[in-house]
């Protein structure tokens, strides 16, 4: 086994881990880390057809103790999910001296995470994630979470994994949508963070659309250097890391608007568009980089699979799922006086946060 590399992760809370990239197939480079640890694995269909049961010679392991299959899709990231997890952990005595291993996209990485934050009142997890939207983000920060009936990622804990393996091969097996859905969490580093990164996706495009390995290589970690910075500077989302927000206050609302049938990517997509259209509006970005920036993000085709027209919507319910925001503020303390804490760009790779009223904000769609 041999890796691209190691990226090194030194939490303010002493909690260290390593994103690891290997050449190899994924659980071969696992066994050398387990040491004959026993397992419990936590997956989705979609990845249990393609790759779990194909693993003969790592689930024959002994050391298996059981796996959990969710269904796919972001709307089973429920609480309900992760106690049937937990009552399967009880059944097959789980213990602290065993480790749990989530292998799957942002929705099994997050359940997966949180199970393993409150299980015993905590145990260990490696997260090995199969899509390029959870490469590049959801498994990197220690950010755990399930659905609530009411908004995207109410409940949940900053539980950081033992280890992240990445196997850049699992992309090989995305189909087109679930592929340009990471690229919106890809475009939204360089817009929002890295000018020069930004002008590398302008100019490598057509390579990153044909999934060029070496390209792919790059952008995938490239990526998880951006997001480790802003961790480190700020694990628990006090200000820094809320930058990487940008384009989800919109997007986690389009999200539960359309019951999770537009895919986070997708709908992130849509939140950054907006987003930079409204700090046009605002007067904080200029003509130029506003279009740059547009041009960029549908010239990617993220969101050809879910066309909307952001004008179209109840825009009363819209506003209802935005409130629901995690980063919601109030004035005053009054409840009827809330404010989100929008991220707004004042260049290509330059953001901030500002508060505002939502109402007021989606005045501006029409």
């Amino acid at each position: 086994m041999s890796s691209v590399n190691i990226i090194s992760i030194n939490s303010n809370r002493n909690i260290n881990y390593d994103i690891e990239f290997c050449r190899s197939p994924f659980y071969k480079h696992l066994n050398e880390f387990l040491n004959n640890r026993f397992v419990f694995i936590i997956s989705d269909n979609n990845v249990d057809k393609l790759y779990l049961d194909l693993n003969n010679d790592f689930l024959s392991s002994s050391n298996i103790l059981g796996k959990y299959i969710i269904p796919a899709g972001d709307e089973n990231k429920t609480l309900s999910q992760a106690e049937k997890i937990i009552d399967e952990l009880v059944r097959v005595n789980f213990n602290k001296d065993a480790i749990i291993i989530a292998i799957g996209g942002g929705m099994a990485g997050d359940i997966a995470g949180f199970v393993s934050s409150i299980y015993l009142r905590g145990v260990e997890y490696i997260n090995i994630p199969t899509t390029l939207l959870a490469m590049v983000d959801s498994s990197i920060g220690g950010k755990t979470a399930v659905n609530h009936v009411s908004a995207k990622n109410y409940i949940g804990s900053f539980y950081p994994p033992k280890k992240i393996i990445i196997d850049t091969s699992f992309i090989n097996t995305l189909d087109d949508r679930e592929y340009y859905a990471g690229l919106a969490e890809v475009l939204k580093y360089g817009i929002a963070l890295d000018r020069d990164f930004f002008i590398w996706l302008e100019e490598n495009k057509a390579k990153v659309l044909l999934r060029d390995k070496k390209t792919l290589e790059h952008l995938i970690y490239h990526s998880c250097k951006l997001k480790k910075k802003v961790v480190i500077e700020d694990e628990l989302d006090k200000n820094t890391r809320m930058l990487l927000n940008f384009g989800h206050t919109t997007g986690h609302a389009l999200e539960k608007y359309f019951e999770y049938k537009i895919i986070h990517g997708e709908a992130v997509a849509y939140g950054m568009l907006y987003a930079c259209n409204l700090s046009y509006q605002l007067g904080c970005l200029e003509k130029k980089d506003y279009l740059r920036i547009n041009n960029l993000i549908e010239s990617y085709g993220i969101t050809n699979s879910f066309l909307l027209d952001l004008k179209k919507l109840d825009l009363d319910k819209l506003e209802k799922y935005i409130l629901k925001d995690k980063k919601s503020v109030s004035i005053n303390n009054k409840v009827d006086s809330l404010e989100i804490q929008f991220v707004l760009l004042d260049s290509i790779g330059s953001s901030f946060l500002r508060s505002l009223k939502v109402s007021s904000v989606l005045s501006k769609l029409v």
